[in-house]
């Protein structure tokens, strides 16, 4: 394979390449593809920009507000999970950075922040 070849199956594995309409263009990714492709991503060190700190700010409020005492009583607990703590918000924060270094962009959006939580 050529590097420019490298690069066309590198695109496609970020993109995701489709076939056409809800299909997926199924490759195999080689071992140097995806070291390349880990390579790239490491070059990135996305940021929050100012408009998705408040988004991150109510979410861990909303997660905080449901694990609070009380909460069961109001119907909102979920009981599977125990209380959202300072530390899994900077979980929530590396997992979102995680994430936007995947999409090999510089900053981390409000979808990369539903991921983590999610996660």
């Amino acid at each position: 394979d050529t590097d420019d070849e490298d690069d066309d199956d590198l695109d496609n594995l970020s993109t995701g390449g489709a076939d056409g309409p809800g299909q997926v263009k199924k490759t195999t990714v080689t071992s140097k593809i995806l070291r390349e492709y880990i390579t790239r991503a490491r070059k990135y060190q996305p940021v929050v920009p100012p408009d998705v700190a408040p988004y991150i700010v109510e979410a861990y409020v909303g997660l905080r507000m449901q694990d609070a005492p009380g909460a069961a009583m109001r119907g909102t607990s979920n009981g599977d999970q125990t209380v959202m703590t300072a530390r899994q918000l900077l979980s929530i924060l590396r997992l979102s950075q995680a994430l936007g270094r995947l999409r090999f962009s510089d900053y981390v959006a409000r979808e990369d922040v539903d991921e983590a939580i999610r996660l």
